[in-house]
């Protein structure tokens, strides 16, 4: 059942541009839209909503990007997981030159489970640091660990960070769906440069809409 969602993502993929460009340009095309549209979500933007339109005008199949998220939501509601890092690894979308590689998700619910799962409740949320995040795999593993722990979006939030974009866009999309307290950073974790900061709705949500 869980690989037929590879398989229909991948269909919904290719049908953007009905094999006009390769499967992975389109992929990292359906993780951009997707991030700048969450975004529109949280603050309304002009210049961003114009990249969104452009974006699906020079699409074949607007209906391509709509329907591969569907596919993602469906996954992650029977399977808690990295499914965008598992596609993009059994895809080639990985940059092996550079070192680029994902941690399978049961390693990253092992690590989890070992470094939280001890963890009680406290009344100051608690700050976990992620700083080369991928596309979510150990954030999800630990949200996954705290979560059946019965810690609340209140309880806890997440930093993650990556200095690849395309990992930002997928671990932000997964972190959003799956309403994982969190904001993705574009960033060198080595330098301490930050280029941009996505929360995520509950992030925004249990956090900066509190602080208001």
């Amino acid at each position: 059942m869980y690989e037929n969602f590879h398989k229909q993502f991948s269909n919904a993929i290719e049908s953007i541009h009905s094999g006009s460009k390769g499967i992975l340009e389109s992929f990292s095309e359906f993780c951009l839209i997707s991030r700048l549209s969450f975004q529109q979500v949280l603050r309304f933007d002009r210049e961003r909503e114009e990249k969104i339109i452009q974006m699906q005008r020079a699409s074949k199949n607007q209906k391509g990007y709509a329907e591969a998220l569907s596919v993602l939501v469906n996954a992650l509601e029977y399977r808690t997981g990295d499914f965008l890092g598992e596609w993009a690894g059994l895809n080639n979308a990985l940059d092996h030159r550079s070192g680029q590689v994902f941690t399978p998700y049961y390693v990253s619910k092992m690590i989890a489970q070992s470094s939280v799962g001890n963890l009680k409740r406290q009344e100051i949320p608690l700050s976990i640091n992620e700083p080369t995040c991928g596309a979510g795999s150990m954030v999800i593993a630990i949200f996954d660990v705290l979560r059946n722990l019965n810690f609340s979006p209140r309880d806890f939030y997440i930093i993650a960070q990556d200095i690849d974009i395309h990992c930002v866009n997928m671990a932000y999309i997964q972190c959003t769906l799956l309403d994982i307290p969190a904001v993705v950073l574009h960033g060198d974790s080595l330098t301490d440069e930050i280029y941009a900061k996505f929360p995520t709705f509950s992030y925004s949500r249990n956090y900066l809409m509190k602080s208001r």
